[in-house]
């Protein structure tokens, strides 16, 4: 099985809009079940900032039962306490009148340099210590958020595996368990589009690498491109990609004078699927063995069934 969990990588830390995300009919109930056993060990606040700090989350926060949004009203009433007014903070803080509304109500989530500049003025006591423009708190709020949700990022599922195997039971194989319930990925952005998650080197597939192999590039970023002189070939690839991943290609003539056939699209988890199992990078083609590796091997095994 594929370790699908490997398709987060840790560049994808700094802004969870990055982030790959995990759907299945059942991994959400599995996803809760994990949760409870875990919270029987540790409490609630312990487990989220174990998740944030494994997502490289830099910023610690006492939530207890509380989201973000009620934890950060809690700048609303210090101000207040402290007499400072609106426009006062404001102008310390170098934020426009309607995003300090905003952020009073938990709507707009500030950036880590923002956010310590505000604590500091109102005397919140936060342990951030980021002073970037990174956005530690969002990225705790779609933790949070996720831990009940339908979509649950890869990050996250890692991170609850971890803490299951550390304080429940090491001898269960829970995250084989759990690869087993995602059935869909997708990133964290609202015109991304769901795929099938491939948990096993298949048919299709495989003549999917063959064919990279021979006629494809990868460009940064995570641009794939075939080219051929005869649009059935691309045909064929467009329903290997319809058999394993769930979508079609689009298929046109090349730019220019060449008689030949495109295809090329943009998709960051198919481009992970490249660059993590399979050792493709997004540059210049080399034909050579040196980088030949066990899935390989499985795939020629494959592809002569």
């Amino acid at each position: 099985m594929l370790d699908l969990l490997q398709l987060h990588k840790t560049e994808d830390n700094r802004d969870a809009r990055c982030w790959v995300l995990a759907n299945g009919k059942t991994l959400k109930k599995e996803i809760i079940i994990l949760q409870s056993k875990i919270l029987k060990k540790i409490g609630r606040s312990e487990m989220i900032n174990f998740l944030a700090k494994n997502a490289g989350i830099k910023l610690k926060i006492k939530l207890n039962n509380l989201s973000v949004k009620e934890w950060l009203s809690q700048i609303e009433r210090l101000q207040i306490e402290n007499g400072i007014s609106c426009n006062q903070m404001e102008e310390i803080t170098g934020t426009s009148g309607e995003d300090w509304i905003k952020i009073q109500k938990g709507l707009h989530l500030p950036c880590c340099k923002k956010l310590n500049k505000i604590a500091k003025v109102v005397g919140l006591k936060i342990d951030n210590k980021c002073n970037g423009y990174d956005f530690c708190l969002r990225s705790t709020d779609v933790i949070i958020k996720s831990l009940n949700s339908d979509w649950v990022p890869l990050i996250v599922i890692s991170g609850l595996v971890d803490l299951y195997e550390k304080f429940v039971s090491k001898n269960e194989n829970i995250k084989e368990k759990i690869l087993g319930k995602i059935d869909r990925l997708r990133v964290l952005q609202n015109n991304s589009i769901p795929i099938n998650a491939i948990k096993e080197i298949d048919i299709p597939l495989a003549k999917i690498l063959g064919a990279f192999a021979a006629d494809g590039n990868y460009y940064p970023p995570d641009m794939l491109r075939w080219e051929d002189e005869y649009i059935e070939q691309l045909e064929l690839l467009s329903q290997w990609f319809r058999k394993s991943f769930g979508f079609s290609l689009k298929i046109k003539h090349s730019n220019g004078m060449k008689n030949s056939f495109t295809t090329k699209f943009r998709n960051k988890i198919v481009g992970r699927y490249m660059e993590t199992f399979f050792d493709y990078k997004p540059a210049k083609k080399i034909y050579s063995c040196n980088n030949c590796s066990t899935n390989f091997e499985l795939l020629n095994s494959t592809i002569s069934e």
